[in-house]
């Protein structure tokens, strides 16, 4: 398998390093962990793994609540940026008189002022 993804570029000598360098380890650590295992009470080897799955079951849900956090303050913050944004246009569009035949035109002496009624 090696030789046809090293044909197909996927297998430098980087990567092969990076595996022999992983291997090297793992396979003595496997036998070391099988020894110390062996030699440990059941009640001991059980708190551990009790104590992984626990801990692994807590990540999760953090990871989860804290995504959960994320989409909720996004689609808040995307609700009030479309709530101000739709105002601003309603603002806008009607900030000036545009004159039609049932409101009379504006005198070409006067000038607008928005903030007098």
């Amino acid at each position: 398998m090696i030789p046809v993804l090293g044909l197909a570029g996927a297998v430098t000598g980087q990567v092969l390093a990076f595996a022999l360098l992983i291997g090297g380890i793992a396979i003595p650590g496997a036998f070391l962990a099988k020894a110390f295992v062996e030699r440990m009470p059941v009640h001991i080897h059980t708190a551990i793994l009790d104590v992984a799955v626990i801990t692994g079951g807590l990540v999760m849900i953090s990871a989860a609540a804290r995504q959960l956090i994320r989409q909720t303050i996004a689609a808040q913050a995307l609700s009030a940026w479309t709530a101000i944004e739709s105002r601003s246009k309603r603002i806008h569009k009607h900030q000036l008189p545009i004159p039609n035949r049932k409101s009379p035109r504006l005198p070409s002496s006067t000038a607008y002022d928005p903030l007098r009624t």
